[in-house]
């Protein structure tokens, strides 16, 4: 069809997106309801699955609670050839995995951003590598596999095997990433320090799912989310040339909610909170008094006896189960609506890439065919500020008529400011828990350096002198003494 238009409705979390789509297709002549609904999450569907009930449209929910026999994406591509009028319900996983000439004449609603990108990363024993993976792939440059062509039919076989049963094991993956055009493979051996210096292989796989062939085919595409065209599939379709029509529906919350930043800074990192505030260390594990510790006992302390709602990593080893008023949530949470009569919510969560990640992104906006900035951005936006706000929007603020103070505690004050951004209207921070950040040991050494450089100096030594002294070059000694 070659649709070049495609449209969002950008409102915030439970201020209406969903019943406005609910509503438009309410509206629309019985005989042209041909509309496929891709949800985030089966608890978002579930969600939403009831309110379309509600209204007696008709509805087909398929995924892997409602399809036994055959594959999913079999199942849907069929839906799609039958006539009749319906309101198909299945996944952002579902979506990308059939063939989407068969969307003509249906309209696409894609609620929350999509995870258009594939950056994974995982370790393989020497031994297991060599025996299920090597013998489909074939060594490139730079440490990337190719797909070995003399197993290409036996690859295609185990994969589609994988599918079929709805499987996410390693082997699976690795093979749909080989015979895919749009993925890369890396894989590195190296010692492991988990395994008592065993050797395994470290694989990192690089991927992009085509959204092109959805926007081109389908009658219409909307995206329904918050801040959703910062995401990665709409800042994508905007680099190749499609209209993004903001279409938003929906109102501010009704109450002016109290942000509590914990640690003065701009990011939260896995670095800071596994670090000991005392001596600076940081170490390998989750150790009890670390500063990611720290930070959980002082929200506790901030929200005393309310009850509030928790999204954590999982290597954060808390004692959740000694605060009664606490619910510990997911940290992708879209479309739990379970929480709408507690007034708090606490993120700890932080968005930085690893370094190996990094590369992975690079890499990706290679494949994409864009700037790094524009992967970057989106994969940041999503990671933190969307996700940050989902967690907010979690608890009673979301409610239409609810007036009454709510408080949500993020790491830092940088993420506070960004919270406000995504927001878009009247919030209150509140500095009265921020922690200044620990030290590293490296920001001690150089703090103490600086201080041995100036005593120096003010004993009458030239620069030249103290970086004699000191082992540095002069330059480095002027940086010290404007420090």
């Amino acid at each position: 069809m070659n649709n070049k238009n495609i449209y969002f409705n950008s409102a915030l979390p439970g201020k209406g997106k969903t019943e406005a789509f609910i509503q438009e297709i309410d509206n629309q002549p019985y005989f042209i309801k041909r509309i496929v609904y891709a949800s985030a999450t089966k608890v978002l569907a579930n969600s939403v699955r009831k309110r379309i009930e509600s209204r007696e449209l008709p509805l087909l929910e398929l995924n892997s609670s409602t399809i036994r026999n055959k594959p999913i994406s079999y199942a849907v591509e069929e839906a799609l050839l039958e006539l009749d009028p319906k309101v198909l319900l299945i996944t952002h996983k579902t979506l990308a995995a059939i063939d989407h000439s068969f969307l003509e004449g249906w309209e696409v609603y894609i609620d929350e951003d999509p995870a258009i990108e594939e950056l994974r990363e995982f370790s393989v024993g020497e031994s297991k590598y060599e025996t299920h993976f090597e013998k489909y792939a074939v060594a490139a440059e730079g440490n990337e596999l190719l797909l070995n062509l003399a197993n290409k039919h036996e690859a295609r076989l185990v994969y589609q095997e994988g599918r079929d049963e709805e499987r996410e094991d390693n082997l699976t993956v690795f093979l749909g990433a080989l015979l895919s055009d749009k993925h890369k493979v890396y894989a590195t051996k190296h010692t492991s320090k988990r395994k008592r210096g065993a050797n395994e292989w470290r694989v990192r796989i690089v991927g992009l799912t085509d959204y092109t062939g959805i926007y081109d085919n389908a009658k219409k595409t909307t995206f329904l989310g918050s801040n959703i065209h910062k995401g990665l599939a709409l800042s994508l379709a905007k680099q190749k040339g499609y209209s993004l029509i903001d279409s938003t529906k929906g109102a501010s919350y009704a109450n002016c909610p109290v942000i509590l930043p914990l640690v003065n800074a701009d990011y939260n990192s896995k670095f800071m909170m596994y670090m000991d505030p005392i001596t600076g260390k940081q170490s390998e594990s989750w150790e009890p008094g670390n500063f990611g510790e720290i930070m959980f006992h002082q929200a506790m302390r901030a929200i005393g006896e309310r009850k509030a709602i928790i999204a954590a990593h999982s290597y954060m080893d808390l004692p959740f189960n000694q605060y009664p008023n606490l619910a510990v949530v997911p940290m992708d949470c879209r479309g739990l609506n379970d929480y709408s009569d507690y007034d708090c919510s606490i993120s700890l969560i932080h968005g930085n890439p690893s370094p190996s990640e990094e590369a992975s992104r690079k890499d990706l906006a290679k494949i994409a065919e864009v700037d790094y900035e524009v992967v970057n951005d989106a994969l940041d936006w999503r990671r933190l500020n969307d996700a940050n706000l989902q967690i907010m929007a979690r608890v009673k603020i979301r409610i239409n008529d609810n007036t009454e103070q709510t408080y949500h505690i993020v790491p830092t004050y940088g993420d506070a400011r960004r919270l406000i951004f995504e927001i878009g209207s009247t919030c209150i921070i509140d500095k009265s828990y921020m922690m200044e950040p620990p030290k590293s040991e490296a920001k001690r050494s150089q703090e103490y350096k600086i201080q041995i450089a100036n005593e120096l100096k003010s004993s009458g030594l030239s620069n030249r002198k103290i970086a004699e002294k000191m082992g540095v070059s002069n330059s480095t000694v002027g940086l010290w003494l404007k420090a």
